[in-house]
């Protein structure tokens, strides 16, 4: 079983790189880190991951952009990696969103993984000038383009949502970029399993954590890529004893996305505080 170390709704951006070092030096697989362009002031859409409807973090908590802490982090380690959980790339054009990945690969000795996500928040849309009914389709189209562009060749692509005339993208990765696709609903694990490398689940109880990763095997086995490996992580509510990560392992899951400060409701801010809760969470869990 795989720990990745959860670097989101962080207010000390700063600390991102040290605390990157003390993830490797804990011996995490990777570090995850979100994305956000934009909160809107006065919000609009329910945020579909509560009962209320409510976002569990306050609006101006800081939202670093993910693929410039990725490389800041990538500088300071040798072995760890990198994943976006998520990177809202239906907000981005594509040569941007390409150019930004395949840099932050290169950079960090292809040790990235590009999850990415349709989005909820129909307001950032709405500022950003994308229309939200087709972001599904658009990702989709995104994914295809992306994975072109990453092969620094003369390349063209002619979508619904998406064209250009033929361009070549430079740099390009040496390493594969694999694609992970984030979220909790049908659409999102059927993406998955129809399109991507990997997934990044919601936050889950063990049992449901087994509910949902049985639903996307089942998907992934009926889709044209039944015979790909598929890594999926989630969230775990509560604490992943071995009597908890037995099951979870037989179930199909790789990883678990951790975050030490809040196993115990500690309100840490300093960097001290958050490197001690990484190291006591590796020995009490991960050994």
């Amino acid at each position: 079983m795989q720990f990745w170390l959860n670097l989101g709704f962080i207010r000390e951006v700063e600390q991102l790189p040290a605390l990157a070092v003390a993830a490797e030096a804990a011996g995490f697989e990777g570090i995850c880190v979100p994305d956000r362009m934009v909160m809107p002031t006065q919000l609009q859409t329910d945020y579909p991951y509560t009962p209320d409807g409510k976002m569990f973090w306050p609006k101006d908590i800081p939202f670093p952009d993910p693929w410039v802490s990725i490389a800041a982090m990538a500088a300071r380690t040798e072995r760890i990696r990198f994943a976006t959980n998520i990177y809202l790339a239906p907000l981005h054009d594509p040569f941007s969103a390409a150019k930004a990945v395949a840099t932050a690969s290169l950079l960090s000795g292809g040790r990235v993984v590009c999850g990415v996500s349709a989005g909820w928040m129909k307001d950032e849309f709405d500022i950003v000038g994308v229309d939200f009914a087709s972001r599904g389709a658009r990702l989709n189209e995104m994914m295809e383009a992306m994975r072109l562009l990453w092969t620094g060749e003369p390349v063209a692509y002619e979508g619904a949502h998406i064209r250009f005339p033929e361009v070549i993208l430079s740099p390009a990765p040496k390493a594969e970029i694999p694609i992970w696709c984030g979220g909790g609903s049908k659409a999102a694990m059927r993406r998955t399993a129809e399109h991507c490398q990997g997934w990044l689940g919601l936050w889950y109880p063990a049992d449901k954590a087994i509910e949902a990763v049985t639903q996307l095997k089942a998907m992934r086995a009926e889709s044209t890529r039944a015979d790909e490996p598929l890594e999926a992580l989630v969230g775990l509510v509560g604490k992943p004893d071995a009597a908890t990560l037995g099951p979870l392992e037989a179930a199909g899951l790789t990883g678990i996305i951790a975050t030490p400060w809040a196993m115990d409701d500690a309100r840490v801010t300093s960097l001290e505080a958050k490197q001690a809760a990484i190291a006591g969470y590796a020995q009490r869990f991960m050994t």
